[in-house]
């Protein structure tokens, strides 16, 4: 009996050390650049969390390998960020505090979010591939894309939202003004209420 309970203890710590070995290094590498940047074109497979801010700064968390994979560089104002393609678990997340972002290109299998509304008056926003996109912003957002592509707009007043629509590719431009229309008319509503 005293040597099945010893045996049981030395398999469970064999057990813990090899699950040990198994556990993945996560790691964040600040990327710095001098030069400014209020455009970004990012490539591949990286989920990316824009917030706004005074202070630009791009930092790359995950796991060691997926970091260590994104590459980036700084030309004539826009940002190119890029990764291949891992596991869902071992995907890069890239923090970029922007300042007045004047354009987005989303290329790959790659999901893009903010944390808090940006403050661009107009952003323009190319959607190329198998893309989520999730952005608050203050100004305007204007979505240029693939025709397989399913959107879904909101437009919020006063912290609530006060038009949801989910118009397809074909039928984008008819879809904004109608949400317009409807924004209007709640706009309007609101005010014969009071």
């Amino acid at each position: 009996m005293k040597h099945l309970i010893i045996i049981a203890v030395s398999l469970l710590s064999i057990g813990t050390l090899s699950y040990a070995g198994d556990v993945k290094k996560e790691t964040s590498i600040v990327i710095s650049s001098k030069a400014p940047f209020d455009n970004i074109i990012i490539s591949g497979d990286i989920d990316v969390v824009l917030t706004e801010s005074s202070f630009v700064q791009v930092e790359v968390k995950g796991d060691e390998k997926a970091v260590n994979g994104v590459k980036h560089f700084v030309k004539k104002g826009t940002l190119y960020l890029s990764a291949a393609k891992s596991a869902p678990e071992a995907k890069p997340t890239v923090y970029i505090q922007v300042s007045k972002l004047l354009y987005l290109e989303i290329n790959g299998k790659s999901k893009v979010t903010s944390n808090g509304p940006l403050n661009s008056s107009k952003l323009k926003v190319m959607i190329n591939g198998d893309v989520q996109f999730r952005v608050s912003n203050y100004g305007e957002i204007l979505v240029e894309s693939d025709e397989d592509i399913d959107l879904q707009f909101e437009k919020w007043v006063e912290g609530h939202a006060a038009v949801s629509m989910k118009p397809n590719a074909e039928n984008i431009t008819e879809a904004d003004l109608s949400m317009d229309v409807q924004f209007m008319k709640s706009v309007d509503n609101s005010i014969a209420s009071n």
